[in-house]
């Protein structure tokens, strides 16, 4: 199974550029590789214009193995949750302001989607919380 995850920056005129992720989505996989090695805006942008990937960890981009309409998209910011979760996505990913946010995503109308982004290192935190 996979944890499909979208990953975006917030753009000055307030769209959202992003790539979709296909594994390891959740804050403790993709989050936690966020937070550590793309930390400036420069470096979420190289990311995110080599276009979607298959693995975050492993650097596996679509594009890579010659596979085509796999480019970076742009959506109004209000429109980038519902987008993740139309394109299957649990976790939406957001650089903002200098900072890596998440929002759980869910694509079933019984659950909706939840109310707002909230910094990685606390999704992580309290995910440990409950495990532990």
């Amino acid at each position: 199974m996979s944890t499909r995850s979208r990953i975006g920056i917030s753009q000055e005129d307030g769209s959202v550029k992003s790539i979709y992720c296909h594994y390891d989505g959740y804050p403790e996989g993709v989050g936690q590789t966020l937070i550590e090695n793309y930390t400036s805006p420069v470096e979420v942008m190289n990311l995110i214009d080599k276009g979607d990937l298959s693995s975050l960890h492993s650097q596996e981009h679509f594009a890579d193995r010659g596979e085509t309409d796999v480019d970076a998209i742009v959506t109004p910011e209000n429109e980038y949750v519902s987008y993740t979760g139309d394109c299957w996505g649990e976790y939406a990913y957001l650089y903002k302001g200098g900072e890596w946010l998440v929002q759980m995503v869910r694509n079933d109308d019984d659950f909706g989607f939840s109310k707002q982004f909230t910094p990685v290192q606390s999704a992580i935190d309290e995910y440990q919380e409950k495990i532990y």
